[in-house]
C-alpha cells in the first residue's frame, strides 16, 4: 500500500522544483504525518476506553446497590460496608465521577460527535479523523457502536436499580431488544462477525432466561434436584464454549482473508507494473525505428 509521503514524492520526483515548491512540499507531508499520529493515538485511546467501559461502569452502578437489612442497608457486592456510613461516603465522589464522568459520558460524548457530523461522516477529513468509530460498519448503521455501548450499560448496571424480581425479565427484554435490532440493520460489513454477535446476543438471551428456572430447594437450603441443576450448569458452559469457538473461527477467517486480499493486491501491482514496462518497451521500439 503506497503511503501519502510516497505518493507526493513519486508525483513530484519527475518535476523539478523551485526552493519554494519544495518548502510547499515539506509543509504538506508533515502535516499530512501530524494527522495520521493525532488520529492513531485518538482510535487507541477511544478503543481502550471502549474496552474497560463496561467492567468499569458495572463497579460504579453497583456501589449504590444497597439491599435493606433492618434498619440497615449494605452494599449489596460487599456486606461490610454500610450505605450511607461515613466509609460509604468517603469513595461516593469516586463512585460518582466513574458512573457521570465515564459510565454516561463516554457514549453521549461519541453519540453527539457522530450526529454532529453525521452529514460529512465520509469527508476525508471526518473519515480520518472518527473513521474507526464506524469504519466496519455499513451505510446507515454508523451509530452502532454507541447501540453496542448502551446495551452493555443497562445489562451490566442500570438494571441494578430495578426490583429484584423483575431484573431478569427486564435483562431478557433488553437481549431480545438487541436481537431486534442487529437483524434488522445488519450493520457489520464481515457477515462471519454479523453471524457471531448474532450467536453471541442469542446465548445471553438464553442465559437469561435459564436464571428463570429457579431450582427448588428444601427446608435446609439444599437443591431437590442436583442432577437438573447440574445439567443447567452443563447447558451454559456449552453456550461459553459455542461463542469462544465461533471467535477463534472468525479470527482464523479474517487472517485467512486479509492473505488472500493482500495476495491478490500483489498480484494486481506486479501486473500493472508489467503492463507499463510492455507499453514502454513498445514506445522505445517504435520510437527507434522511427528515427
Amino acid at each position: 500500500e503506497v503511503t501519502r509521503k510516497e505518493f507526493l514524492r513519486e508525483m513530484t520526483s519527475t518535476v523539478p522544483l523551485s526552493l519554494g515548491a519544495m518548502t510547499s512540499q515539506h509543509k504538506v507531508i508533515k502535516h499530512l504525518e501530524r494527522q495520521k499520529l493525532k488520529s492513531t493515538f485518538l482510535s487507541s485511546s477511544v478503543q481502550i476506553l471502549l474496552l474497560f467501559h463496561a467492567p468499569f461502569s458495572a463497579k460504579g452502578f453497583l456501589y449504590f446497590d444497597c439491599h435493606k437489612m433492618g434498619e440497615k442497608s449494605f452494599i449489596r457486592k460487599d456486606y461490610g460496608i454500610e450505605c450511607w456510613s461515613e466509609k460509604w461516603n468517603t469513595f461516593l465522589p469516586f463512585a460518582i465521577i466513574l458512573v457521570f464522568g465515564f459510565a454516561l459520558m463516554l457514549p453521549l460524548v461519541l453519540g453527539g460527535i457522530v450526529y454532529l457530523k453525521r452529514n460529512d461522516l465520509y469527508q476525508p477529513a471526518v473519515l480520518q479523523e472518527i473513521g474507526f468509530l464506524y469504519g466496519r460498519y455499513n451505510v446507515g448503521s454508523e451509530g452502532w457502536e454507541i447501540v453496542e455501548l448502551i446495551r452493555k450499560l443497562m445489562l451490566t448496571g442500570l438494571l441494578v436499580y430495578l426490583p429484584a424480581m423483575s431484573r431478569t425479565a427486564a435483562s431478557v427484554m433488553v437481549c431480545v431488544w438487541a436481537v431486534a435490532l442487529l437483524n434488522y440493520y445488519e450493520p457489520h460489513k464481515n457477515r462471519n462477525i454479523f453471524w457471531l454477535c448474532n450467536l453471541s446476543y442469542l446465548m445471553t438471551t438464553c442465559k437469561y432466561l435459564a436464571t428463570t428456572f429457579e431450582q427448588p430447594r428444601n427446608d435446609g437450603g439444599e437443591l431437590e434436584d442436583e442432577r437438573g441443576a447440574r445439567t443447567m450448569g452443563y447447558l451454559l458452559i456449552s453456550m461459553d464454549v459455542a461463542v469462544f469457538v465461533g471467535v477463534m473461527y472468525c479470527v482464523v477467517r479474517v487472517f485467512y482473508d486479509s492473505r488472500h486480499t493482500q495476495r491478490g493486491d500483489t498480484q494486481s501491482h506486479d501486473n500493472y507494473n508489467l503492463l507499463v514496462r510492455t507499453r514502454s518497451k513498445g514506445k522505445n521500439t517504435r520510437g527507434g525505428r522511427a528515427r
